[in-house]
């Protein structure tokens, strides 16, 4: 919807975004933890998914650390969010580390270590969307802890091609975007 697409935030009428896929032949969508944790999120009132919504759940992104780093004192939210998912047979969950919430090495280092802990006993598997340090999770030897890679995002700072090809085993979900670069699509008719 076009609430969703301005704010990047969940709409109230959140709902309406499953019939739309529907009609428009996803078998999936991705919801979002957004940066405001409104109220009305399904993800944030914990409230039980329908069944016909259930089978469309995939992914959670969790936009909420784009704009807030991850800490201490908001981690509790990712525990929240993750049994959620858990419960709902969401099969991942996006870690956005980017702009102003990206991690210094040992930061990052402690937070997969932390996450990894807490995931352990559940179903579902992480993808953090970096800048850079994907190295870190090809050395953190564990298949659920994996890479977002957002190709809209890295087409300006990395080689995109080069990166599918060295991480392919550890990139667990994609973001893409169709931005214009002067006048021309990054992907042919703008798929």
């Amino acid at each position: 919807t076009k609430e969703r697409k301005i704010d990047n935030t969940c709409p109230k009428n959140w709902e309406n975004e499953f019939k739309i896929a529907v009609n428009n032949n996803f078998e999936y969508i991705e919801m979002i933890v957004d940066k405001n944790l409104s109220k009305h999120n399904p993800l944030i009132s914990n409230k039980p998914l329908p069944k016909n919504i259930k089978k469309m759940v995939y992914s959670i992104n969790f936009d909420y650390f784009v704009h807030n780093k991850i800490n201490s004192q908001n981690f509790k939210l990712f525990y929240k969010i993750t049994k959620f998912a858990n419960d709902n047979n969401f099969k991942l969950i996006t870690i956005p580390l980017i702009e102003k919430s990206s991690l210094k090495l040992n930061e990052l280092r402690l937070i997969i270590k932390k996450i990894s802990e807490s995931i352990k006993n559940y179903n579902v598997k992480i993808a953090f969307e970096l800048d850079n340090h994907f190295d870190e999770i090809i050395k953190f030897n564990n298949d659920k802890i994996g890479i977002c890679y957002d190709v809209g995002n890295l087409r300006k700072t990395r080689n995109i091609y080069n990166d599918i090809e060295k991480y392919h085993k550890k990139i667990y979900h994609f973001h893409f975007k169709d931005y214009k670069i002067k006048n021309r699509s990054n992907f042919s008719n703008g798929s």
